[in-house]
């Protein structure tokens, strides 16, 4: 006899939280059924649950633009790294906080999850091995309540993060000069998805109670600089970047202000809304 068992697949289950992922062809759908990962394959009718669990249900799943990683959180925060062409979890972390949502670039090199009022952009792993596969990249500050989405823009250069507070943040994942956040408003109630317009900065925020608000953006997204740094500046940057180049990366905080003065504005970014 033989008792060599090998998880095979999950039956009898149902759907409970988190987030739905199409793969990079369309044809299958990956879904979070309690503390499992199903794969549903919608052109052949079948399904089936990936090898590994977490300790409580999952809550979210991240998957990168090439269909190979996926980023699995739970509602503890505990997160698994996972591997789907060998099926198997590369890297385990605990991002200290539940996790409501978490979104790769359309490029594959950075992540970003959204818990608390902050958002938190992460290197996604490479193909190289390193002793911690996620690396904090920045953390940003703004939303006064509970950020709730994600979405990107297609060329990687922004992101929007929208909250409970009624308010949605544009922010800059480089070191941009003309814009590095943007608050934006209209809304009376929480917001619940946010989405960029393709190849633009235009913006569509979508809150609880159904209302949807169309954002015009002056700026087009190959118009956007970065910011030269001087003096002092110039030297602490140089200097970091050789840290990076040796794997010392650190982490850039960016806070955020609903209201910020009037010569901070000047020569920004700035947005208007063409519809409610």
């Amino acid at each position: 006899m033989k008792f060599a068992y090998r998880f095979s697949n999950l039956l009898g289950t149902v759907y409970r939280c988190g987030n739905l992922n199409f793969t990079c062809d369309g044809n299958s759908v990956i879904s979070p059924v309690g503390n499992r990962v199903t794969v549903f394959d919608l052109k052949n009718n079948k399904s089936n649950t990936l090898p590994l669990a977490t300790r409580y249900n999952i809550k979210c799943v991240g998957l990168s633009p090439d269909g190979r990683l996926a980023i699995i959180v739970d509602e503890g925060g505990n997160a698994l790294l996972v591997s789907l062409v060998c099926r198997s979890v590369l890297h385990h972390f605990h991002f200290k906080g539940a996790v409501h949502s978490v979104s790769f670039s359309p490029d594959g090199r950075k992540f970003v999850v959204t818990k608390g009022n902050l958002a938190q952009m992460y290197h996604a792993p490479g193909r190289k091995r390193e002793f911690n596969a996620l690396v904090l990249d920045k953390t940003y500050f703004g939303p006064y309540d509970e950020t709730t989405c994600i979405d990107w823009t297609d060329d990687s250069r922004c992101f929007a993060v929208g909250s409970r507070d009624m308010s949605t943040w544009v922010f800059g994942a480089e070191r941009w000069d003309n814009l590095i956040y943007y608050a934006l408003g209209g809304h009376k109630d929480a917001i619940v998805a946010c989405f960029f317009e393709a190849s633009s900065l235009d913006l569509y925020t979508l809150s609880q109670d159904g209302a949807l608000c169309v954002w015009q953006c002056d700026t087009l997204p190959e118009d956007l600089r970065l910011k030269a740094p001087t003096g002092w500046k110039a030297d602490l940057l140089q200097r970091e970047e050789e840290e990076e180049e040796e794997g010392a990366e650190r982490e850039t905080t960016i806070r955020g202000k609903a209201t910020p003065a009037a010569e901070e504005q000047q020569g920004k970014v700035k947005y208007s809304r063409l519809a409610k």
